[in-house]
């Protein structure tokens, strides 16, 4: 069963474990007969759920890879930051035409430990159900995400590298390590939540197109560290100075 499906089940399963549990105390005033059935019927229902648990259990606890160290949130640039948006940006080109990612540190929720990463640590992280998309700018809306970043102290990015200045605006701005063209368009893959404005990256409204990719970034990280494991590979915490203060 797909891990969505399960989450939800799960979710409507324990509501109607409290349902029982609320029927139960509000009768046990009724006599002894009525409450050996409500717990018969907490029982039914408790073995009913018991698989449905176990088997959403495992998929949690399922390892996806192993992280050789461990990699957290920062700015100007963390290593959390840079493998979320490595992953987006490398799962949007294989399927279009994209220059560089932007991301959120507050869309990250959680560190990635050293050791083993399970499912249940990646729903940690990203418990949203943010889809990538892929937002083509002008060359003057693409200079307003820069100074956006600059203004925040840094941002998750991949793709692309740039110099916080002391007054918190953006130089040696490079994608694809090519400075900014005013006469080009730049397709950037982000989430559908913050290319609807989500926070405030207001650059992303009205852009020239928008492309929907109908892959959840949180499937996007799990399918990729699928992949390391497969290959025996491990991950790895790193940063490049892709984002740096002046």
């Amino acid at each position: 069963m797909p891990m969505k499906k399960l989450f939800f089940l799960s979710f409507s399963f324990i509501l109607l474990l409290a349902a029982c549990k609320a029927k139960q105390e509000t009768v046990k005033y009724a006599g002894a007969s009525k409450i050996t059935a409500d717990i018969e019927e907490y029982s039914l229902t408790d073995s009913i759920i018991l698989p449905y648990k176990k088997k959403l259990e495992n998929e949690m606890n399922t390892v996806l890879v192993y992280a050789e160290g461990e990699f957290t949130k920062a700015i100007p640039e963390g290593s959390l930051g840079n493998l979320v948006a490595d992953i987006a940006l490398h799962t949007a080109q294989q399927i279009t035409e994209v220059d560089f990612c932007i991301l959120n540190n507050g869309g990250l929720r959680t560190i990635l430990p050293k050791g083993n990463i399970t499912n249940g640590k990646i729903f940690e992280l990203m418990p949203f159900e943010n889809e990538l998309v892929v937002v083509s700018l002008s060359a003057e809306k693409t200079s307003e995400l820069f100074e956006y970043i600059a203004s925040k102290g840094g941002q998750p990015v991949a793709g692309t590298s740039l110099t916080i200045k002391k007054d918190k605006t953006a130089k040696n701005i490079l994608i694809n390590n090519e400075p900014i063209n005013a006469a080009k368009k730049y397709n950037i893959v982000t989430t559908d939540y913050l290319a609807n404005g989500g926070d405030q990256m207001s650059f992303f409204k009205n852009p020239l197109s928008i492309q929907y990719l109908n892959i959840k970034l949180r499937d996007a990280i799990v399918h990729f560290l699928i992949e390391k494991k497969n290959k025996k590979q491990t991950i790895i915490p790193y940063t490049d100075k892709r984002v740096a203060n002046e």
